[in-house]
């Protein structure tokens, strides 16, 4: 009897887990600012200085998130990614240049992709500090988004279309 439990759980766990493996996707929305909840709009502005211009909305399967951001005075984009109860989940800053990035995380970028062309680098905060650094750029023909965490790591490699 345990024998048999025991296989049937396998079963089921084995059907099952490539239901979760799948990539679920996600669906970006623009939004106007005014759809934004007053909540998420002040824990937004509290977030970040810069003068919010646009607001999207993304479905997770954790529930909604709402984007919104800007740009500084040099004209870098500030992004804070909310949840619905206004909780900021992250904040991304667009970096000017290579040489703004810390150089161990330019080595290990380097290391393990020497013919990368960044084109984008932005600096993830959570909580208050950096978490990672995310770079778009091209490899030969290919778009890729590289995130690197603040140890060096090599943390995902994403092909953009």
């Amino acid at each position: 009897m345990k024998q048999r439990m025991v296989a049937t759980i396998g079963a089921a766990l084995g059907l099952a887990l490539p239901l979760f493996a799948q990539d679920v996707g996600t669906d970006e929305t623009d939004i106007d600012l005014s759809e934004v909840p007053p909540a998420v709009m002040e824990a937004a502005r509290n977030a970040v200085d810069v003068e919010i211009t646009y607001a999207r909305t993304e479905r997770e399967p954790g529930g909604l998130t709402y984007e919104v951001g800007g740009r500084t005075a040099d004209g870098l984009n500030v992004e804070v990614d909310l949840l619905e109860d206004a909780t900021v989940e992250e904040v991304e800053r667009e970096l000017p240049t290579m040489d703004d990035v810390p150089a161990e995380i330019r080595d290990a970028l380097m290391a393990d992709y020497a013919d990368f062309e960044v084109v984008m680098i932005e600096e993830v905060w959570v909580n208050e500090r950096v978490l990672r650094y995310e770079f778009e750029g091209t490899a030969g023909d290919e778009a890729r988004v590289i995130e690197v965490t603040t140890l060096g790591n090599i943390l995902d490699v994403t092909e953009q279309e």
